[in-house]
């Protein structure tokens, strides 16, 4: 399996705080909208947000990946307690 453990490193080191501070993840930025906010820091927020798209996705490919996985151990090992169970019957 690939050692995908440098893209959630990234996801902490990065996107996190991205969606803490400025929400960027859940609620896209508009240039020029009337905000509190000047256009400069507007247009940061956005770069920002776009260069971390990527990276979030690959973050939440594998948090589901390894939700995916533990999954399977669970079944697995249920399986495993069944046939057990089947056997006893016999």
């Amino acid at each position: 399996m690939k050692d995908l453990s440098h893209i959630a490193l990234r996801f902490r080191t990065a996107v996190l705080p991205a969606v803490l501070v400025f929400g960027c993840l859940s609620q896209p930025t508009q240039v020029g909208a009337a905000s509190d906010e000047p256009k400069g820091v507007t247009r940061a927020i956005e770069r920002y947000c776009t260069n971390v798209r990527d990276i979030a996705s690959e973050a939440r490919f594998l948090w589901h990946h390894k939700q995916l996985e533990e999954l399977g151990k669970q079944i697995e090992k249920k399986i495993a307690e069944l046939e057990e169970r089947t056997r006893e019957y016999k």
